[in-house]
C-alpha cells in the first residue's frame, strides 16, 4: 500500500499512514550526541504524531544515555522506546531479526559495522545519503537514503515504510541477497 501524501500540504505534518501492524526499528551503537539518535528518536515522535506508530529498540550504552531517556521520556514515547542495553555479537543479530528496519543516523565505524549486520540479517537501514552508506546500498532496494539528518526525513521514512509494506519486503529480500551478506553468511 502507497502512502499517497506524506506531509499535508495545509498543516506541514505528516499525513496518517493506514497500517496493520507497527513497525519495528532497530538501533545498535553508541548513545552519543554525534551519533545522531536523538535526531531518529525526534523522528519517531514525528512519525508518531502522524499516525504511525513504530516501536524503537535502542542497544547500546555510553555518555548521553541518561539525556536520550530524558529525550524520549520529555517527548512522551516511553512506551514506543525500549533500551536494550549493550549488546554484541550475536545478540545483535538477535535483535535485527527481529526488526524491520534497522535506523543509521550517522555512519562512523561502529554503525558501519551495524549496517553489515544489519544486510547479514536481511534488514532494510534508513541512513543518511552519504559517500560510505551510499556505496554500500542502494536507495529502495537496501533500505531508504534520507537527505540529511534532519529528524522530519526520518519520520517520513517510517512513515512512508509503515504504510508501504510491499516495498519493505521487496528490500528484506534484497539485503538477503546483498553480496557483503551472502559472502559472510
Amino acid at each position: 500500500m502507497q502512502l499517497e501524501q506524506l506531509r499535508s500540504e495545509d498543516t506541514g505534518r505528516l499525513a496518517p499512514a493506514r497500517v496493520a501492524a507497527p513497525l519495528t526499528l532497530a538501533y545498535i551503537g553508541r548513545l552519543a550526541r554525534e551519533t545522531g539518535i536523538g535526531e531518529v528518536v525526534n523522528g519517531l515522535r514525528l512519525a508518531c504524531d502522524g499516525g504511525v506508530w513504530p516501536r524503537l529498540v535502542i542497544a547500546g550504552s555510553g555518555e548521553d544515555e541518561s539525556c536520550l531517556r530524558k529525550l524520549v521520556e520529555r517527548l512522551q514515547l516511553s512506551e514506543q522506546v525500549h533500551f536494550a542495553g549493550p549488546v554484541f555479537a550475536e545478540a545483535r543479530l538477535k535483535i535485527l531479526r527481529h526488526a524491520d528496519i534497522s535506523v543509521l543516523p550517522r555512519c562512523g565505524t561502529g554503525l558501519l559495522q551495524t549496517l553489515h549486520y544489519s544486510l547479514l540479517a536481511g534488514v532494510p537501514v534508513i541512513a543518511p545519503r552519504t559517500g560510505t552508506v551510499s556505496d554500500a546500498i542502494v536507495h529502495k532496494v537496501h533500505g531508504l537514503l534520507v537527505p540529511s539528518g534532519d529528524p522530519a526525513e526520518y519520520g517520513r521514512a517510517m512513515c512512508q515504510l509503515a504504510a508501504d509494506r510491499e516495498l519493505l519486503a521487496h528490500m528484506r529480500e534484497a539485503c538477503r541477497a546483498w553480496p557483503g551478506a551472502r559472502a559472510s553468511a
